[in-house]
Formats: C-alpha cells, structure tokens, sequence
C-alpha cells in the first residue's frame, strides 16, 4: 500500500529517523488518489450513461422497426431509465462534492467522497444486470430464437455479474484504503 511505504520514507538529506512520515509525499499521494477517485467516478458514470442510453435507443428503433417484441419495450425503457439514473447521479455526486480543497485533509474528504459514489454506482450497477439479465431471457424465449441463444445469454449475464463483483470489491477496497488514511491523519 502506498501510504504505508511512504510512513517508512528515511529522509538522508534531514538526518531523521527511518519512520520520519514525509508529509510533502503524504499530500502528493493524497492528490493522486483524489485525482484517480474522481476520474474513475466520472468516466464509471459516463459509461453507463453512453452505453445505456444508446443501448436502449438502439432496441427501441430496432423494435419499433420491425421485431414487435414487447419485452425489448421493457427492456428499452430499462436501460433508458438506467441512463437517466446515471445523470442524476452524476449530477447529485458533484453537487453535494467538498468544494474547497486547499488542505490535505480537505483532498482526502474529496476523494472519499468520490469513492463513496463510486461503491454505490457499482452496487447499483451490479444489480442492474439481473433486471437486463430476465428481460433479455424473456425477450430471447418469447421470440423464439435457438436453444443455444436462450441459454447463452443467461450464462452470459450470470458471468457479467460474477466479474462485476471483482470490480466492485476493487472499489470497496480503495474506499477503505482512504478510510484507514483518514483515520490516520484524524488520530
């Protein structure tokens, strides 16, 4: 972990001791996981804005221009709705962001901040691969496509869930990393 590899910093040049905590390195750390926090928020909201809104779009024109299968209707509301979720929350995230940021601690509530958003955008992103998951199922049965595609695509989405979970862990992680950082600094 960074944090603790730069507790162990031995500054040769002040004569300190090897557990001297270099606060200049502490603090340029601390902007790197704020930058990175707010970078991975955004673009994680940009993705499932783009990706939803032309998702839905697209079955909905490719319903309407032919297939008639209600339940990609749904499936197209869905993930138009999913789309419009992303706005609101990206929106609602940088509205009630920490604006000042001169100090170390105020960077690191930053980064928190996004962090936090992040772990519950991938939550809520996660779970909205079993809504996508059914309704692509019934889609795939009620139209009659091959066994093979009806099958597929449930194993399909079973394995996007399986590996979502990796992300999310990931941001859980990063989240408690920051945690333990503010912890640290507060103590």
């Amino acid at each position: 972990m960074e944090f603790e590899q730069l507790q162990k910093i031995w500054i040769e040049k002040r004569n300190e001791s090897f557990f001297v905590t270099s606060q200049d390195a502490i603090h340029a750390a601390i902007r790197r996981r704020q930058k990175s926090s707010q970078r991975i928020a955004g673009l994680s909201e940009l993705v499932t804005i783009v990706v939803n809104l032309l998702s839905g779009g697209f079955i909905l024109a490719w319903n309407i221009g032919g297939k008639q299968n209600n339940w990609l209707y749904f499936i197209s509301a869905w993930m138009l709705g999913t789309a419009a979720y992303g706005i609101y929350h990206r929106s609602r995230r940088k509205e009630l962001a920490p604006q000042n940021s001169a100090t170390m601690r105020d960077h690191l509530t930053q980064a928190l901040h996004s962090a936090t958003h992040q772990v519950k955008l991938s939550r809520l992103m996660r779970l909205n691969i079993i809504p996508v998951a059914i309704l692509t199922s019934l889609a795939l049965w009620g139209s009659g496509n091959s066994t093979g595609l009806v099958i597929g695509a449930p194993v399909f989405f079973l394995a996007c869930f399986y590996f979502s979970g990796w992300e999310h862990r990931s941001y859980v992680r990063r989240k408690k990393q920051l945690e333990v950082l503010q912890d640290a600094l507060n103590a």
